[in-house]
């Protein structure tokens, strides 16, 4: 039988489309598996926390209740607890509170307050426990973005400490600085963040 050009340009036509449709179909299949392989493992995240009441430190995504927040100690708090534990209190210390780094998308600042008597804005940066001794770069930012958020001062708040460098560069620019002990003080003194106290077991 014989078979002219148009016919054969046909057949090849046909054969692309077959062998193109199951190429589509094969990535479909891996698309899905992905997507149900990326569904576990978030469901598997939720289950963990829900079960143990622990969060990483380092997952932004994950914010507990109030309740809880206020009974954990700042080291087992993530980043976006700390922040939020901060926006519980200055909101119960007269000041209405704008979380603007929420999630993490922030100017050098993560909460802008507003003394509900005066309206002075104040900026406020936000640095947890896991960042480690906070450096002078970050006290610069806060006095760069104070003016864009139209705040009158700056305060830095972390659970950890400040460097020298640092020290020097919020003395300079007269940014108040709230740090280890005497942010656990503050907060003690609010009365509302109570952590839980571990007791050894006797042996």
């Amino acid at each position: 039988m014989n078979i002219t050009s148009g016919e054969w340009e046909y057949i090849g036509l046909l054969f692309g489309g077959i062998i193109s449709g199951i190429g589509f179909r094969k990535i479909d299949t891996m698309s899905k598996r992905s997507k149900r392989s990326r569904g576990s493992a978030g469901k598997k995240t939720t289950q963990k926390i829900k079960k143990t009441g622990k969060v990483n430190a380092h997952n932004s995504a994950v914010v507990r209740s109030d309740d809880i927040i206020l009974r954990t100690s700042l080291e087992k708090l993530g980043y976006n607890e700390f922040e939020k534990l901060l926006v519980l209190y200055f909101s119960d210390s007269g000041y209405e509170v704008e979380h603007v780094g929420k999630g993490g998308r922030d100017r050098g600042v993560d909460l802008v307050l507003t003394d509900t008597r005066t309206r002075e804005r104040i900026a406020v940066q936000a640095k947890h426990y896991s960042y480690g001794p906070v450096g002078p770069e970050t006290v610069r930012a806060l006095r760069t973005s104070q003016s864009y958020y139209s705040c009158v001062e700056s305060i830095l708040i972390t659970s950890n400490d400040i460097t020298a460098g640092a020290r020097e560069e919020a003395e300079r620019w007269c940014i108040k600085c709230w740090h280890g002990t005497a942010l656990t003080m503050r907060l003690e003194r609010w009365g509302k963040w109570s952590p839980k106290k571990h007791v050894k077991k006797k042996a």
